[in-house]
């Protein structure tokens, strides 16, 4: 059985690797590419055998499913212990653990909860979907969601009761400061401002405030001294560090950088112990198994990818980090953690910052030796807050001074799976390349090559695009021309993270239809970011948004029926409106785009009665953007005979409280192509010189392509 064992050392990592890429390709059909490739791969090299291949993909499959189709509950009770709590203006977030199973429960009512307690809560459950906050609470454990506003709660016995006492204590011992980093570097409950957190990932540190191998390291080093000097039986001692990490892997509710970094230990002294002769590489891969098995759906955590992914390559790019100079093997590391974690500060904040590489060896000297040690320190004397608070601000202070460096920011558009996988293809090319002594110069050409590429990515799109955002309950619609061109934004709702994700740097024109709050509320924002010069606005419109505004840009319009603009190539025909009314949704914008040879009619907020005045004679376009996001308030009887269209577009937030769009509004859009935000998100029109295509779900989720085709199946039969 042991020779078993040693064969198969340093291989485990092809199973991490294989079970990443069938997760992966369940939501993108670029890495089920990749799978194939790398099952070519380990076939050549004989490493799998067939039978073995199908059970793994099948388990692997079923669970997968299993999280991702779990039904909610029968019944409209739900009972366990409370584990974390977040506070909102009307609500409670509270995290419940029932069983191996955990909740979400958005609590209205007005009890004072802590964690520890033990709840029954009387709600609706609310089974999770596909969309990104879905996946997020699945990725976490979360099975299903609950909204309640009856509950009752007893204080009970449980790991979480003790973590919830020990929060009670210190809460009464320390001031806010203190309190805060103890809570968030002790006990995994991360509540820095959202100012901080935005500095502290905009300089790609996320990885120091939050609790994983580094912190274990830490705790697993103090205990081995104190039980030095208790007993020198080694075993006794590993065995009571290993009972405590589990103890406190409890405590910060089973994060995945301390349950991972307590893997790694436990298996690392079950090697020693045994001497399996694995490697530190088949170790990280058998803490990553374990993890996945336990909860398939935790592929999908963005703090397990990247805690993996940055383990992973240190440890195969150990020969380059290694260095005589620990500050110089510091900086390598810091280095080679920054550009294999790249993608993934990407996908949160759509740039990185080249400053990182300079200052997250002094941040970690300064973390690792000053403030988490304090922080430990605090459990024991709580009195050491009046020194450490001011210790706290003036470290803060520093990340935001940092921060605010924006001469070293490099912003990204969203990256795709097939830019993610080119990315990781060529950083696994050059690590061979290093490894193999066969590295020269054009290989870093290559790479500062790929770099800017997907840094000027909008830049090489040769068509033009209409991208309707997916901002909620409210509008913003981007017109962006071939090769970066012009842009043109019409309405501003919640829509800068949008435009950072699309990797936009420039607007040219704004246009604001009329100025209800869902369409003008970020445009102060936009203005100020993108540097924008001309308005557009309504002739009728006389807000005081709208006059401040003005003053914001150089240019300013106000248009009316009949007047005409075209910008950047783009014939704008407004159609609307025609008189001043009293109803603000009936002074909106209305007008007819031309791109190359593709129509659109843009309708802001109008209702029947502006309909009335501007549709007496025909109208075709090819494409709709349905007015006041589907309400019945539109579409009157006139506008449905004197417009033509093929497809209409919905912008519309979901489960609104408007009940958006209307059920005799989609009625009415029958015949048409309807495309809604809150079931697709943006929505991309691609225009070309005489054609144009819609295309939805871009990254090409396996899963829902998969959940379309059935349903499909399934009409017709």
């Amino acid at each position: 059985m042991r020779s078993k064992i040693i064969s198969m050392s340093n291989t485990w990592h092809f199973y991490a690797i294989l079970v990443a890429l069938i997760g992966l390709s369940l939501v993108s059909l670029w890495y089920l590419a990749v799978l194939f490739i790398y099952l070519i791969y380990l076939f050549k090299i004989r490493f799998l055998k067939l039978r073995l291949l199908i059970l793994i993909v099948i388990y692997l499959m079923l669970l997968s499913f299993l999280y991702l189709y779990l039904p909610i509950p029968n019944n409209n009770e739900l009972k366990g212990f409370v584990i974390n709590i977040k506070q909102y203006d009307n609500y409670q977030a509270l995290t419940i653990q029932n069983g191996i199973k955990k909740y979400l429960v958005y609590y209205y009512g007005e009890d004072s909860v802590y964690i520890g307690y033990k709840a029954t809560f009387n709600g609706t459950f609310k089974e999770l979907d596909y969309s990104e906050y879905s996946i997020y609470l699945k990725s976490q454990g979360i099975y299903n969601t609950m909204s309640s506003r009856s509950a009752s709660f007893s204080q009970g016995f449980s790991v979480y009761a003790i973590k919830g006492k020990l929060l009670e204590f210190y809460d009464k011992r320390l001031d806010d400061k203190s309190f805060l980093y103890l809570k968030s570097l002790v006990f995994a409950q991360n509540e820095f401002d959202t100012e901080i957190k935005d500095a502290i990932s905009n300089l790609g540190i996320s990885y120091l405030f939050c609790i994983s191998g580094f912190h274990v390291s830490l705790i697993a080093g103090i205990l081995e001294k104190v039980l030095s000097k208790l007993t020198k039986n080694s075993f006794v001692k590993d065995i009571v560090i290993i009972l405590f990490l589990i103890f406190y892997s409890f405590l910060c509710n089973f994060s995945y950088g301390i349950v991972r970094a307590t893997l790694m230990y436990i298996i690392t002294k079950i090697n020693f112990y045994k001497q399996f002769n694995l490697t530190k590489l088949d170790i990280c891969s058998i803490a990553f198994l374990l993890i996945v098995i336990i909860n398939p759906m935790a592929l999908y955590s963005l703090s397990l990818r990247l805690s993996f992914i940055v383990t992973f390559f240190i440890i195969i790019g150990s020969s380059i980090i290694n260095d005589k100079n620990k500050i110089m093997g510091s900086y390598k590391m810091a280095i080679m953690a920054f550009i294999v974690s790249a993608p993934l500060v990407i996908s949160v904040a759509n740039k990185v910052n080249l400053l990182t590489m300079i200052i997250s060896p002094i941040i970690l000297i300064l973390f690792s030796v000053i403030i988490l040690p304090s922080t430990y320190a605090l459990l024991i004397l709580p009195g050491l807050w009046i020194i450490l608070s001011k210790m706290y601000k003036v470290f803060e202070l520093l990340i935001l001074k940092l921060d605010s460096i924006s001469f070293f920011v490099i912003r990204f558009p969203t990256l795709t799976p097939i830019m993610i996988i080119l990315y990781y293809g060529l950083i696994i090319f050059l690590f061979i390349k290093i490894e193999t002594k066969a590295f020269k110069l054009k290989h870093i050409l290559y790479f500062i090559g790929l770099c800017l590429l997907l840094i000027n990515y909008n830049k090489i799109i040769p068509y033009d695009r209409v991208i309707m955002l997916d901002v909620g309950q409210g509008d913003s619609i981007l017109i962006s021309k071939a090769f970066n061109k012009g842009n043109i934004l019409i309405d501003s709702y919640n829509n800068l993270d949008r435009l950072d994700e699309l990797g936009i740097n420039r607007i040219d024109t704004l246009i604001i239809t009329h100025s209800d709050n869902d369409h003008i509320d970020t445009a102060k924002d936009v203005i100020d970011k993108y540097k924008v010069n001309c308005l557009i606005s309504s002739a009728f419109d006389d807000s005081s948004e709208i006059k401040e505004l003005k003053k914001l840009v150089l240019k300013s319009y106000e248009v009316k029926h009949e007047d005409s603009k075209i910008i950047a190539d783009i014939k704008l025909e407004f159609l609307g409106p025609v008189i001043k009314n009293t109803e603000m949704n009936n002074n909106s914008l209305v007008f007819k785009a031309t791109i190359n040879k593709t129509t659109i009619l843009f309708t802001g907020d109008m209702e029947k009665e502006e309909e009335e005045l501007i549709f007496s004679k025909r109208l075709a376009v090819d494409v709709l953007k349905v007015p006041h996001h589907g309400s019945n308030s539109s579409l009157s009887e006139a506008f449905m005979n004197n417009c033509k269209f093929d497809n209409a577009i919905i912008s519309v937030g979901k489960n609104n409280q408007f009940g958006h769009p209307n059920k005799e509004t989609l009625v009415k859009l029958k015949d048409a192509n309807i495309y809604r935000t809150d079931e697709v998100g943006n929505i991309y029109i691609n225009v070309f010189s005489n054609k144009y295509r819609f295309e939805i779900n871009k990254d090409k989720n396996t899963i829902i392509i998969l959940k379309n085709a059935f349903k499909k199946i399934a009409s017709n039969v």
